[in-house]
């Protein structure tokens, strides 16, 4: 017999045995181990995953809680399926959350089981909590179970909450050409977070910039700078409680969907301008909703599932 020495020892304690643990497809590259070490009847079987890793895109859509992180399309994403062969009789299923989970703006996320139907977009059925809000680094939690309540069940990370991210656009005023507005003409036509109400703000040349505030009109009388306008722009966006919009960069203008929605992702314009005598106004479209989705941005978290394997019969 061959005798470890102190270094084999280490490496051999510290990996464990590689065992094939049911991830789905989707979930096969966020996962960067899973082992197992064997005391007498008992299973510690440790699952390590990076939900930021670079090998995919992790993705959230959170509209509620239970929504599964998962990638683009159709594809389940369960974590694991917790079998007998694989774990042994599941009696705990311990926590360690090794780096924040967070996708930029969502930082609530919880550990769930349900049935291997869950994927991107779509809650898994039968779904029920293993351990909330283990987005925190340094998160422990432990869980135990008796009567073989996992068996066969599937794991999953979830949003532990609806996200309150929210679509944004930029306008630029920059190119800002004073002598091309004209009044009750020049348009800029945003679209809410329903993502089918067009809401217009219309040219005032009548008005002064600094003039008070009007619903859904834009003051420009006189020769406003870019910088004016962009203020006045703003002013009058952020009167309408369907966005909120500030001055970015002195002749930018960033507007803000107010509500977060599925439906916030998409082209708004400036309408009726004359392409012979352009205003110079860029109208962007709204992105960053989660129409499609948020990246992950981080999250390294160990699942530790302890069981155990009935002995032969005698």
């Amino acid at each position: 017999m061959r005798r470890l020495d102190r270094k084999r020892l280490y490496e051999v304690e510290k990996l464990g045995q590689t065992v094939d643990v049911g991830t789905s497809d989707v979930m096969k590259d966020a996962l960067v181990s899973a082992s197992q070490h064997r005391q007498g009847h008992m299973l510690t079987t440790d699952m390590v995953f990076d939900f930021g890793t670079a090998k995919a895109t992790m993705l959230t859509k959170a509209l509620a809680d239970a929504d599964p992180v998962g990638t683009a399309g159709t594809g389940v994403s369960y974590l694991c399926q917790i079998t007998d062969a694989a774990f042994g009789i599941v009696t705990t299923v311990e926590v360690f959350t090794l780096e924040a989970i967070s996708d930029g703006t969502l930082a609530d996320f919880d550990l769930m089981l349900g049935d291997s139907d869950g994927f991107f977009g779509s809650d898994a059925g039968n779904g029920a909590t293993i351990q909330t809000d283990i987005g925190l680094v340094g998160y422990i939690g432990t869980t135990g179970y008796d009567d073989e309540d996992l068996k066969d069940k599937y794991l999953y990370l979830t949003s532990g909450a609806a996200t309150s991210q929210k679509a944004s656009a930029e306008i630029d005023c920059t190119d800002l050409v004073v002598g091309n507005l004209v009044d009750g003409v020049t348009t800029i036509r945003l679209i809410n977070s329903d993502g089918s109400t067009a809401v217009v703000f219309v040219a005032d040349t009548g008005e002064a910039h600094g003039a008070a505030v009007q619903a859904n009109k834009f003051n420009c009388g006189g020769t406003p700078t870019a910088a004016q306008l962009a203020t006045s722009i703003a002013a009058a966006i952020h009167n309408n409680s369907d966005f909120t919009a500030s001055v970015t960069g002195t002749t930018k203008v960033t507007v803000t969907h107010a509500a977060s929605t599925a439906t916030s992702n998409h082209a708004n314009y400036l309408v009726n301008d004359d392409p012979q005598a352009p205003a110079g106004i860029d109208v962007g479209a709204f992105t960053g909703g989660i129409d499609d989705g948020q990246p992950m941005a981080s999250g390294k978290l160990l699942i530790r599932v302890t069981g155990f394997v009935a002995p032969a019969d005698l």
